[in-house]
């Protein structure tokens, strides 16, 4: 049994409206249990946050291990339990994982992005893209992961995030989470370009090596990211029946390389 920090216990709840509904947004940074610097601890302060804050969409990127993900599952049985790979295969090759708070069927579908020429065998290797799932009024959950532009070029990155800008053209109302690889400033300026289709919430760093207690030396094992990066993980919203009331960096509890981003969400009755 693991024991538990003490902040688990002083985790902040979520607030709620009437109508709205909470989101956990999470960068889990679990590659196999050899690679990744005090993963299932980590993993378990992952669960004890969510069983403590109950949000009711939980959305994780890089938990690459299908083992992992199975385990959630079962730690988890209150949720749906969507993966970017197949239930029977070893890995969750996109890496992916949402989890939904209702009993009420869901679609989910994963659209892959295609793999950069080049680059670094861990990005070679990721299936990375986004993985949606919808109800059944016309609300839309998308999941991302983008490919790094420190090893694959900034203009792989940007047309990867204009795929997922597209998106807003198929689903009325879309809410995006993830690592987009991109800084706020960069995803607001494609953004424009593109016409505008997200509400994209503005947010503070997610990375910093100074903050991050799984550090050695100021360096995280097999973690490709830079002191002080810049905001690459957040929310973004499209349609008139979804809004983002609230977002925020989660400073702490911090469980990986990347922070947490937590926010509120208002539906209408057209989008619950």
């Amino acid at each position: 049994m693991v024991e538990m920090p003490s902040w688990i216990e002083a985790s902040p709840t979520v607030l709620t409206w009437q109508e709205s509904r909470s989101i956990f947004v999470l960068n889990v940074w679990a590659l196999p249990l050899w690679l990744s610097y005090r993963n299932r601890p980590r993993q378990n302060w992952i669960v004890a946050y969510i069983k403590g804050c109950k949000p009711d969409y939980v959305l994780l990127q890089e938990v690459w291990c299908s083992h992992d993900v199975n385990w959630l599952e079962k730690q988890h049985p209150e949720y749906q339990v969507f993966r970017s790979g197949q239930k029977h295969r070893l890995m969750n090759t996109g890496g992916l994982v949402t989890m939904v708070k209702s009993t009420e069927p869901y679609e989910s579908a994963y659209k892959y992005f295609g793999k950069p020429v080049g680059g670094r065998l861990d990005e070679i290797h990721a299936e990375k893209g986004v993985l949606l799932v919808a109800d059944s009024d016309g609300l839309a959950l998308g999941n991302t992961h983008l490919y790094s532009p420190r090893t694959t070029g900034r203009a792989f990155t940007e047309s990867q995030f204009r795929e997922v800008l597209s998106l807003a053209a198929i689903y009325p109302n879309l809410v995006v989470g993830g690592d987009y690889n991109l800084t706020y400033p960069q995803r607001v300026e494609l953004n424009v370009e593109h016409g505008e289709p997200f509400n994209i919430a503005a947010t503070d760093a997610t990375y910093d090596t100074v903050l991050n207690p799984l550090t050695r030396r100021g360096v995280n094992r097999f973690s490709g990211n830079t002191p002080q990066q810049k905001a690459i993980d957040g929310l973004m919203v499209h349609g008139d029946d979804v809004k983002l009331r609230y977002s925020a960096v989660l400073k702490a509890p911090i469980f990986s390389d990347h922070l947490g981003v937590v926010g509120m969400l208002a539906l209408n009755d057209s989008a619950q």
